[in-house]
């Protein structure tokens, strides 16, 4: 960590997969972590939206779609369709 006069503490920025996922396990709620996982272990394939809800273990299809649109919404996922994938920027 640098110390910086104006902003205090500042914790070096991630350089790895797993350290964005770990940053991002702060903000997101644990279905949303656990999703986004899931997209990491095959990119750079496409999955369908079904198959994450089925493989991530969310029955829900509002709590799905919520999660799903975090994830968008951060640039952590791409959707394509109805395919999805881990955005390029976490590797």
């Amino acid at each position: 960590m640098k110390d910086y006069k104006t902003a205090g503490e500042v914790e070096e920025p991630p350089t790895t997969t797993e350290g964005f996922i770990d940053l991002w396990s702060k903000f997101l709620r644990e279905g949303a972590i656990r999703m986004l996982k899931i997209v990491v272990e095959i990119y750079p394939e496409l999955m369908f939206k079904e198959e994450l809800q089925e493989k991530s273990g969310i029955t829900s299809d509002g709590t799905f779609g919520t999660y799903l649109a975090d994830l968008k919404k951060n640039n952590l996922i791409k959707v394509e369709g109805k395919g999805i994938t881990a955005s390029k920027e976490l590797f």
